[in-house]
């Protein structure tokens, strides 16, 4: 059996942050009212042409560097997000062909709890070689 691990990790998000603070300035709404029913405080907001694509493109980067690995060696995209590009091609497919990877990926997914369990059944049955989830 092939073993299946953790060996980088990578995150990106968008510039832009909005407060509950900016909120209360745009709608009839405060901090206390946002805090006390959800406990979010701020939330980020994408720049135009920034897209789950380009974010996932930069996190996969981080997480490559940290894990050793180069793109080239990827077998496996799998990205799983509720926020795609657009519905489709999916939004796995877009990020090695607008970073030069060598191909398109052999899966996606449609929402985040199942991307890694994709990657660790494909693993040990030794369908897929390195994988970005």
């Amino acid at each position: 059996m092939v073993a299946t691990g953790i060996l980088g990790t990578g995150a990106a998000l968008p510039e832009k942050v909005i407060t509950n603070s900016d909120l209360e300035k745009m709608v009839d709404t405060s901090d206390k009212w946002i805090t006390e029913r959800t406990g979010i405080k701020e939330r980020r907001q994408a720049a135009p042409g920034e897209t789950t694509s380009s974010l996932s493109v930069q996190a996969a980067k981080k997480a490559l560097e940290m894990a050793g690995i180069k793109p080239k060696q990827l077998d496996l995209i799998i990205c799983s997000t509720i926020s795609p590009d657009m519905p489709l091609p999916a939004t796995a497919s877009i990020i090695p062909t607008s970073n030069g990877w060598r191909r398109p990926p052999r899966t996606g997914a449609s929402g985040p709890p199942t991307g890694p369990r994709r990657a660790t059944r494909r693993r040990p049955s030794g369908r897929a070689g390195p994988a970005v989830s």
